[in-house]
């Protein structure tokens, strides 16, 4: 495809798209204009020029620019401006524009930039899918809030293609704070894959999304998966690649012997707890044993002094009948002060009948304030 052997470069390009597949015509371009994309206005309107004489379609046109800009990154080229000069203001120029400079400010994570040009062009192309797809994942990467009514719009979007959902994979993987991104990235990738889209990357951001999810098996074999089809000598691409891997299997180690010493601080605690419930029967036992030796001890006091005090009623009863008979003065007194001794002792002995009461009533109130705690501190 070169003017030396005196063929026409462009319509070298255009014969060798001729009837070829999507992805066979993306290789070819992007080997046309590898050593055009120093300079954005040229390989900008070359593409735009090959894209309107072969009639590229949307999707194959959206790839070469994806590829294209990453190659003008990767050796430093500047950034599409936003007036770039149009050769012919063609609408295939016009997005192939919008694409490149979008692209750049992708892959450079110019989220702020980014989002913006993305609604500035969305009044001029309000239904393009991939612009759309920029505006998600620039809000998805730069933690907006708008994030998830953006990626549905672009999910929604008729022309939905295969490069919109790589723009909306690698948002969901850059996205912090977005619910449940790691679980939408996976799925995401895995319909990808049910498509036959498996690109090293789409295997890349699913690692890392299932590193998130903590499923890291599966996060392992997608990273390894991902590195068996990366191509040689993508050198910078291949150590992101290998610091993920390593990633994926530090988590796992730490993840392992968290899990570990979980589990032998749960038989330290179990054990701990059973030790305490021993402790706790032994200690109810003994309270059960005391308060039952103080309330049988009460209750026979009781009775003695009952019968006592039976014993001392009668005595008083009779008492008072030999009072009543009693004749003379010194048979008198004798029998008062008799009565009168009753009397103290009779109130001796009620006063002792209401301690040993007390005594019962506090024995058993201690009791049940014993069972309370030690019942509280089996709970704890």
């Amino acid at each position: 495809m070169s003017s030396g052997d005196g063929i026409d470069p462009r319509r070298a390009v255009d014969e060798a798209l001729r009837g070829l597949a999507p992805v066979r015509q993306i290789v070819v371009v992007n080997e046309y204009l590898a050593d055009r994309v120093r300079d954005p206005a040229d390989w900008v309107a070359e593409l735009a020029a090959i894209a309107d004489r072969n009639g590229l379609a949307p999707h194959v046109l959206r790839r070469c620019v994806s590829n294209l800009a990453w190659q003008a990154r990767d050796l430093g080229a500047p950034l599409p401006a936003e007036d770039l000069p149009a050769p012919e203001a063609t609408a295939s120029w016009r997005k192939t524009m919008v694409y490149a400079r979008a692209s750049r400010l992708r892959y450079d994570f110019k989220f702020d930039q980014l989002l913006a040009w993305a609604r500035a062009m969305l009044a001029e192309f309000p239904e393009d899918g991939m612009i759309r797809a920029f505006a998600a994942f620039a809000a998805l990467g730069g933690g907006k809030p708008q994030a998830a009514s953006l990626l549905a719009s672009a999910t929604a979007a008729e022309d939905y293609d295969q490069t919109c959902r790589f723009l909306c994979l690698h948002g969901l993987w850059m996205s912090t704070g977005f619910p449940g991104a790691a679980r939408l990235a996976v799925e995401l990738a895995d319909e990808m894959i049910g498509r036959g889209e498996d690109d090293p990357n789409v295997h890349y951001w699913r690692a890392g999304a299932l590193r998130r999810e903590g499923r890291l098996d599966e996060a392992l074999v997608s990273i390894n998966t991902a590195i068996d089809l990366l191509a040689p000598g993508n050198n910078a691409v291949h150590q992101d690649f290998a610091r993920e891997r390593e990633l994926i299997s530090a988590t796992k180690v730490l993840d392992d012997r968290v899990n570990a010493t979980t589990e032998r601080l749960l038989l330290t605690l179990k054990q701990a707890v059973a030790d305490q419930v021993v402790d706790a029967q032994r200690e109810i036992q003994e309270q059960h044993a005391r308060a039952r030796q103080i309330v049988s001890e009460s209750l026979i006091g009781i009775i003695e002094v009952l019968a006592i005090f039976v014993t001392l009623a009668g005595f008083l009863v009779g008492s008072g009948t030999v009072l009543v008979q009693a004749h003379g003065f010194w048979q008198n007194l004798a029998g008062v002060v008799t009565i009168l001794l009753g009397c103290v002792t009779l109130f001796v002995l009620l006063r002792k009948i209401v301690n040993q009461g007390d005594a019962v009533a506090l024995g058993i109130a201690r009791g049940a304030a014993t069972l309370r705690r030690l019942r509280g501190r089996s709970r704890r």
